[in-house]
């Protein structure tokens, strides 16, 4: 009905919302010097440029993704009406979304780099094929759109011949990747959130945190 409709579309809504805003501030942070990179006449120059990127924002965006799990029944408390508390579950789904979507985009900037955007293209096709059948036959609507942007960026890196790299990450964004586990226990005690007081000064507390940890674990070549 039209009630679970939206309790969907609000936590995948949220769930975007964050995840681009996220993703654009990152982009500003990081960016610049990658598309300095890509001006190189050496191609070892450029592909060594996206690799320091990858292994700096791929920790991030899952540390992101993990935060948003975590505290997914606050941030639904705070941003809409207590009728659609439900909508963490949906939050938690679109925070994972985000992220293979987020780090499938980094795989694409390598092929637009590289003026080989052909080998992204039927990825990305079959990706949306594939999450519409599922919708189809299943009747769900968030879990194919996951299932859809997994085999999208699983066909990215396997198209691009670089997946071997892929598990290469800077080690301060993957030491903020492994504390931000600890946010999912923040789940446990999801009934809490039904005050707005808590929900408002947690998100306060471990926000900061959070932010804080993506600050000073972040690579020094790519901030100055």
């Amino acid at each position: 009905g039209l009630e679970a409709l939206a309790v969907i579309g609000l936590g995948l809504g949220l769930a975007s919302s964050i995840g681009y805003a996220f993703e654009t501030l990152v982009h500003q942070l990081y960016m610049p010097k990658f598309y300095e990179a890509t001006h190189e006449s050496d191609a070892a120059v450029r592909r060594r440029s996206w690799e320091k990127l990858w292994s700096e924002l791929v920790p991030t965006y899952f540390a992101l993704a993990l935060f948003l799990t975590g505290l997914s029944g606050a941030l639904v408390r705070i941003l809409s009406p207590t009728s659609y508390e439900e909508a963490w579950v949906y939050l938690s789904i679109g925070a994972w979304i985000e992220f293979f979507r987020m780090t499938g985009g980094l795989v694409s900037l390598l092929s637009i780099s590289e003026l080989k955007t052909r080998s992204t293209a039927r990825p990305l096709l079959e990706a949306a094929v594939i999450a519409l059948l599922l919708m189809l036959t299943t009747k769900w609507l968030a879990l194919p759109i996951l299932i859809g942007n997994i085999y999208a960026l699983t066909r990215l890196s396997f198209s691009m011949r670089h997946s071997a790299s892929l598990l290469s990450f800077s080690r301060g964004p993957l030491w903020t990747a492994g504390i931000s586990f600890v946010f999912l226990l923040v789940a446990i005690f999801r009934e809490q959130f039904e005050s707005q007081l808590v929900s408002f000064s947690t998100l306060i507390v471990l926000g900061g945190l959070f932010l804080v940890l993506i600050v000073k674990n972040s690579s020094w070549e790519l901030r100055k």
